[in-house]
């Protein structure tokens, strides 16, 4: 099981990018490059877009209304 170890000011100190560090880039500058968006777990992944959906349709596109923790678990299916 990953665990994400965080000092205080809430830098990740494991170097392993991850759901709140693509949300704050996104809140910061709007953007998350392709490398970064490689480097998630699916988990992450699916997460993300889940947020970015729901956040397209009620968040009036403000990137202050992106929640910075996953929402309710997505069931995931593997084929």
């Amino acid at each position: 099981m990953k665990t994400n170890a965080l000092f205080s000011n809430g830098f990740n100190i494991t170097n392993q990018y991850d759901y709140s560090m693509a949300i704050q880039d996104l809140q910061n500058d709007g953007f998350i490059s392709l490398d970064n968006i490689q480097k998630l777990s699916c988990t992450d992944l699916q997460y993300l877009c889940e947020e970015i959906k729901f956040w397209c349709i009620y968040g009036n596109q403000d990137a202050r209304n992106l929640n910075l923790r996953p929402r309710a678990a997505i069931p995931f299916t593997v084929f």
